[in-house]
């Protein structure tokens, strides 16, 4: 006597997938939501994920490193001339992200986008020493 599941394709990795995590949609999902948040991140909004959130998620390549790197210095040369527009580039990257991009910079032999990051995060240092040394609270 057949049995329901007889008539269903055999599938030797079914314990393999549990979960869907090698549908070949989901990929194309994911990198469709990562193509969207770059896009966000160009037109002016903040980076909501940090860097581990985004290796977790999308698997940081050397693609995405070049496209923020881009749109870093894009940001940077539209806001970054007043002392405003650098708190606002602050605002949009994180420190973390910015200190992530001068390494894969240095690393990609980029030395004149190293030294404009550079000099920036310098900028920043410098600006939260001196309101330490006035007791001006930063967040």
């Amino acid at each position: 006597m057949k049995d329901w599941n007889d008539f269903l394709p055999d599938d030797e990795n079914e314990d393999d997938d549990v979960f869907g995590t090698n549908n070949p949609y989901i990929e194309r999902q994911r990198e469709v939501e990562k193509n969207l948040l770059l896009q966000d991140i160009s037109r002016g909004n903040p980076i909501p994920l940090t860097p581990s959130d985004w290796e977790e998620l999308f698997k940081l390549t050397e693609e995405d490193m070049k496209a923020l790197t881009q749109v870093w210095i894009r940001h940077f040369h539209r806001l970054g001339e007043s002392n405003k527009g650098k708190w606002k580039l602050l605002d949009l990257f994180g420190r973390e992200w910015t200190s992530l991009l001068l390494v894969h910079n240095e690393e990609v032999e980029e030395y004149e986008l190293c030294s404009i990051i550079h000099e920036y995060l310098t900028w920043i240092d410098k600006q939260k020493r001196i309101a330490k040394v006035h007791g001006i609270k930063l967040k």
